[in-house]
C-alpha cells in the first residue's frame, strides 16, 4: 500500500493528495493519514514537493471532504435515522439528546477528531445528522484540518529519515495525545459541574 501510494504521489503530486483527504473527509474509509505522512516523506526525501504546499492541499481536501461528509449527514444521515431507527433501538429521544450533544461538545469532537482515524471518518457525518449548527461546525472543522496537516505534515517531512521514531511520534499524536486532552477536558468539566452543584 505505501509504495503504491508513493508512486501515485510522485506522479500526480498534490492533486491526488487533495482527491485522497476528501475522500476520508467523506465518510469513505480511506488512508487519507497515510497520503499525507507519505506525501511528507516523499516531500522531505526529493525535494519534488513543497512542505507549506502539502499544508495547504492536505487542509483544503480535508475540508472540502468534511463538508460533503456534513452534507450527505444532514440530507440522508438523519432521514434514514428517523425512518429505520427503532430497528437498531434508537428512538426519538435518543437522536434529540445527540442533538443537544453536538450543540454543547460538537466542536469540541469535530475539532479533536481530526486526531483520530474512526472519528475523522465519522464526526462529520455524526455532525450533519444529529443538525449541528452550519458555521459552528465549519470553524470548527477548518481548524481542526489546518492543525491536522501542519502537524502530521511536518512530522512526516522532518522524520521521514527515521521511520520507527516517525511511527511511535505519530501514535502519541494520534491516540495518546487525543487522550490526553479528553481526561484533562473531562476534568475540567467535573470540576465546574460539581462547583455549581455545591453553590
Amino acid at each position: 500500500m505505501g509504495s503504491f501510494i508513493l508512486n501515485l504521489i510522485s506522479i500526480f503530486g498534490y492533486p491526488i493528495l487533495i482527491i485522497g483527504e476528501a475522500l476520508e473527509g467523506m465518510g469513505i474509509p480511506f488512508p487519507g493519514e497515510t497520503f499525507l505522512i507519505t506525501a511528507a516523506v516523499y516531500a522531505g526525501a526529493s525535494g519534488n514537493l513543497s512542505l507549506p504546499l502539502i499544508i495547504l492541499f492536505s487542509t483544503i481536501g480535508s475540508f472540502l471532504g468534511d463538508n460533503l461528509g456534513y452534507y450527505i449527514g444532514l440530507k440522508k444521515g438523519y432521514a434514514l435515522l428517523i425512518q429505520h431507527g427503532h430497528r437498531v433501538g434508537l428512538t426519538t429521544d435518543h437522536l434529540e439528546k445527540a442533538q443537544k450533544y453536538f450543540k454543547r461538545y460538537g466542536s469540541l469532537t469535530v475539532f479533536i477528531g481530526r486526531f483520530t482515524a474512526l472519528l475523522r471518518i465519522f464526526s462529520p457525518l455524526l455532525a450533519g445528522m444529529n443538525k449541528m449548527p452550519y458555521m459552528q461546525f465549519v470553524i470548527a472543522n477548518f481548524f481542526g484540518c489546518f492543525l491536522w496537516s501542519t502537524v502530521y505534515a511536518i512530522l512526516g517531512y522532518a522524520l521521514g529519515n527515521n521511520l520507527p521514531l516517525l511511527h511511535k511520534v505519530l501514535r502519541f499524536v494520534g491516540l495518546d495525545f487525543t487522550a490526553l486532552i479528553i481526561i484533562i477536558l473531562l476534568g475540567i468539566a467535573l470540576y465546574y459541574y460539581y462547583k455549581s452543584k455545591r453553590k
